[in-house]
């Protein structure tokens, strides 16, 4: 059975637009999980085949996976959006 939680995970990830983001800190305070961000990272390592994941990103608009491929993965599918990402992968307001 599905938790609430990973159940409101999905739904709030789901809902994000193209040229839209949201930190996982956001998704995981919207959950009613607000300390939960690396629980809401994990749900979307699981759910990468369902959900827009490369729209959430780490705290402030920064890109924060670790793995440089996956990494440069979210970088394209965000750019492709419409999204500006700087050379230290921060996600542009311009």
């Amino acid at each position: 059975m599905i938790s609430d939680f990973k159940q409101a995970v999905i739904k709030i990830v789901a809902s994000t637009k193209p040229g839209e983001w949201i930190s996982y800190g956001d998704v995981a305070v919207l959950a009613g999980r607000p300390r939960a961000a690396r629980a809401v990272s994990g749900i979307l390592k699981r759910e990468k085949d369902t959900l827009p994941w490369h729209r959430v990103v780490g705290k402030g608009g920064k890109i924060s996976i670790k793995d440089p491929e996956l990494k440069q993965k979210q970088i394209t599918k965000l750019q492709q959006e419409g999204l500006k990402i700087s050379k230290m992968g921060q996600i542009s307001n311009s």
